[in-house]
């Protein structure tokens, strides 16, 4: 079942369906990614807010959020990416945070065997501290997904 049925009130969270990639972009920075499918049938959910919307897209749900979500929507398998400067442990906790949601509130969720904090160009891939390291086993233990975190302008979301 679709994003798009599942929650009619969240439209303008639901960027589009049924293409072989997706592009995901950080908001206010040409920051971004491609994201490719295949024959996959994914849809692409923006989960954080987008202010600079008119009118402005409200966030998918409340708190703490990583960028996107692709979701395969007829087995419900999800990767989730967040787009980010360095912050390396904040993107973890929203990620985190964003598959806790899912898991909670979409009917057959499970998690892809990967999940991606994506850097900017410039910026250093900084090591993940303890705090990091312990919200990392946390994921791998409840959704069995592991961290892939670098400088990627292409991400194959294999079957």
């Amino acid at each position: 079942m679709k994003m798009i049925d599942l929650f009619p009130e969240h439209a303008d969270c639901i960027l589009g369906a049924d293409y072989p990639s997706f592009s995901l972009k950080e908001q206010g920075t040409n920051h971004s990614v491609v994201v490719e499918v295949g024959q996959r049938k994914c849809e692409k959910i923006h989960i954080d807010e987008d202010r600079k919307k008119t009118p402005p897209q409200q966030a998918l749900f409340e708190g703490v959020r990583c960028d996107w979500c692709i979701r395969d929507y007829e087995n419900g398998e999800c990767l989730f990416v967040e787009l980010k400067g360095s912050d390396i442990e904040h993107a973890i906790q929203q990620i985190a945070c964003s598959m806790d949601w899912f898991k909670n509130h979409v009917e057959n969720f499970h998690s892809y065997k990967e999940f991606y904090i994506i850097l900017r160009q410039n910026s250093h891939c900084p090591e993940i501290s303890s705090f990091g390291q312990k919200l990392l086993l946390s994921i791998r233990r409840k959704h069995h997904s592991e961290v892939k975190k670098g400088h990627f302008p292409k991400i194959i979301f294999a079957q």
